[in-house]
């Protein structure tokens, strides 16, 4: 079952797969990024697909603790996931793309705002 979740962004709401933040908690090994990391997808089996998942888990619990350049290296989020739609050989296949996730690891990487600054946009904190 797929969870939908929603985070407001420039006033809008954006939907995100909650699913990551449910196999967070099985803390399973993150995935080192290859030598080829210009890759931007990969075929992957639905089985490969849902241990990328665990794998993101395990790297966003690191980031949280981190929160450095090394913990949170967007390119340790790996590739995105071409998955296929059903059990056929010839199914048709679907883009779980991860780039909400890599931004957010940037973002991470910096330290966050102490609550007296302004905030960058030059309004001020309500």
């Amino acid at each position: 079952m797929i969870i939908r979740a929603a985070i407001r962004c420039k006033g809008r709401a954006i939907p995100i797969v909650a699913a990551l933040s449910l196999v967070m908690a099985s803390g399973a090994a993150p995935i080192q990024p290859s030598a080829q990391t210009t890759v931007r997808w990969r075929n992957s089996s639905m089985e490969e697909y849902r241990q990328h998942l665990i794998s993101l888990g395990g790297l966003v619990q690191t980031c949280a603790k981190g929160r450095d350049v090394k913990s949170c290296d967007p390119s340790l989020v790996g590739p995105d996931d071409n998955v296929p739609l059903g059990d056929s050989a010839n199914a048709d296949r679907r883009l779980i793309r991860y780039g909400w996730l890599r931004v957010l690891f940037s973002k991470a990487e910096d330290p966050d705002q102490s609550v007296g600054q302004p905030a960058p946009s030059g309004r001020r904190p309500r």
